[in-house]
């Protein structure tokens, strides 16, 4: 069965991205660090690119990117799948 845990948090990740004339990729990250901890696999690709490619506003991290990869392929191993 599909989790919805961190489906809120998910979500307002996604309206902090896309908000018009002002993108706020911190405040994204906040939102997809809550729903990543959940469990939610969207939340955890969002995470990885950020900490990667999130520059200039968020700080190249690619220890934490690599670690949010990892999380992905396990949470990937134990039967999620990415929506799509």
């Amino acid at each position: 069965m599909f989790s919805t845990k961190g489906e809120e948090d998910y979500r307002n990740g996604q309206r902090c991205l896309m908000t018009p004339n002002s993108c706020n990729l911190r405040d994204a990250m906040i939102y997809f660090e809550k729903a990543a901890d959940e469990g939610h696999i969207e939340a955890v690709c969002h995470l990885g690119y950020l900490y990667f490619w999130g520059e200039p506003q968020i700080t190249r991290n690619s220890k934490k990117a690599l670690r949010r990869e990892c999380q992905k392929q396990n949470m990937n191993l134990q039967g999620f799948t990415l929506r799509g």
